[in-house]
């Protein structure tokens, strides 16, 4: 190690001119073994190491004093960051990192962004910071180190879009992560009206009504429809939340490794990211009314929504809340508890649904076959599947199923019968993105 920081300044100033220019185009990882995050500062040192010496030694001739200046500059950061995780200081690592993240910026600044503001180079940065910043932070007991790189990142990644758009997406997908991981998904909106304004292509009618253009990696394009879809499902915006993860899907798909699943895939592998883009798109689906086909939940380890599938269609309210009740922790992860939770409604819709059928078969509806004794006949069928409902939550259930559209009644209250219309359980007329197999 120490032999390899004593011989990397006069690498970087020497640049062999064999190696290509690292624009970001002909750089493939390879597919299920990249690594997601270093468990310590040991590993973090060697992969920092690696990192920047590939990306760095790629960079082009200097050509003049400002170029060489800066270079050296970076050389000096990184050889503090990795220095300071070979010690085991993750702290000092981390103001190291912050550093060369700032000296990112500076290449606009001293106009030598067109020649050395690599997108593969910004990426290697902004990644490398954010590992570095979680290792500080388990050392430190939470520090709020992660917090600290997304204001770093705010506050230089705006620079980019003056010098290469390619850079500036990378540099956006790096912040939209960091936002969700820091739990502030509020401050990704700023960043979709800078890629709105800035980069965007013609109107395709996709995601926020336009689609990146083909320029941009298909990879970088995949992870900015990811987080869109991340952010809709946090506004409760599930049709363009459908949209967004549709589109992070199909492109996903098209670079996932031939044949079938990946028995276990790496965090950089293609089928990886489609198991965590399906992930989300499967629950907002079951919202929009969608069943996914079990092979599918299957295939891509996605068993945890099996019995919530299966609640939604059969309308079994238990069998909802069990499924609820063994995946909090991992839905409160994912952000998405409140957005299943409203499938609660489709669940009592459906179980309404079947009732009122079964009672309709039996001669229990009235004349007209559609008056309901919610006391004497609902209640019941709904008490063996749960005990502990009563009169007066039936009839709030059915209040709400009546005013979110999915029932069209209404109840007397003196008779407590429900009245309902002769098409009482409309079907949902939503507009849902074309079918693909993953």
């Amino acid at each position: 190690m120490d032999s390899f920081l004593q011989a990397l300044p006069a690498l970087i100033a020497s640049r062999p001119s064999e190696l290509q220019l690292l624009d970001g185009r002909n750089q493939r990882t390879p597919r299920c073994t990249a690594t997601a995050s270093w468990a310590s500062t040991a590993q973090g040192a060697a992969f920092l190491a690696q990192d920047h010496a590939a990306a760095l030694l790629r960079l082009p001739g200097v050509g003049d004093a400002a170029a060489s200046e800066w270079l050296q500059a970076v050389a000096a950061y990184h050889v503090g960051a990795v220095r300071a995780l070979a010690a085991g200081d993750a702290k000092a690592a981390w103001e190291q990192q912050v550093r060369l993240v700032g000296a990112m910026k500076d290449l606009v600044e001293l106009e030598l962004a067109r020649r050395f503001l690599r997108p593969r180079l910004v990426q290697t940065v902004y990644v490398d910071l954010r590992r570095v910043a979680m290792l500080a932070d388990a050392e430190a007991g939470g520090g709020g180190m992660l917090e600290g790189s997304a204001a770093k990142f705010q506050a230089g990644f705006s620079a980019f879009f003056r010098g290469n758009k390619q850079a500036a997406l990378v540099a956006v997908n790096q912040l939209l992560k960091l936002n969700f991981a820091v739990n502030q998904p509020h401050l990704c909106k700023a960043l979709f009206g800078n890629i709105e304004r800035g980069m965007l292509g013609p109107d395709l009618d996709p995601p926020h009504g336009k689609f990146l253009g083909a320029q941009f990696p298909a990879s970088q394009r995949a992870t900015y429809f990811y987080y869109c879809g991340r952010y809709s499902v946090y506004q409760d915006e599930f049709r363009e939340a459908q949209k967004h993860m549709h589109a992070a899907a199909v492109l996903c798909r098209a670079h996932a490794c031939a044949g079938a699943q990946c028995a276990a895939p790496a965090a950089g592998c293609a089928c990886r990211q489609l198991q965590r883009v399906l992930a989300y798109l499967v629950p907002v689906n079951l919202l929009m009314g969608r069943m996914p086909a079990p092979q599918l939940l299957q295939r891509h380890g996605l068993q945890r929504f099996q019995k919530l599938q299966h609640s939604v269609e059969y309308g079994s309210l238990h069998e909802f809340n069990e499924a609820m009740a063994e995946n909090q922790l991992a839905f409160i992860k994912a952000g998405l508890y409140l957005a299943l939770e409203k499938l609660r409604s489709v669940v009592m819709r459906n179980l309404m649904k079947r009732i009122c059928g079964l009672l309709v078969e039996q001669g229990r509806a009235g004349t007209k076959g559609r008056q309901f004794d919610l006391e004497n006949h609902v209640l019941p069928v709904v008490r063996w599947l749960e005990p502990d409902f009563d009169l007066e939550d039936l009839e709030c259930c059915v209040v709400n199923l009546v005013h979110g559209g999915y029932l069209k009644g209404y109840i007397s209250y003196t008779t407590h019968k429900l009245v309902t219309a002769e098409q009482a359980f409309p079907a949902a007329r939503l507009k849902v993105a074309p079918t693909i197999s993953f």
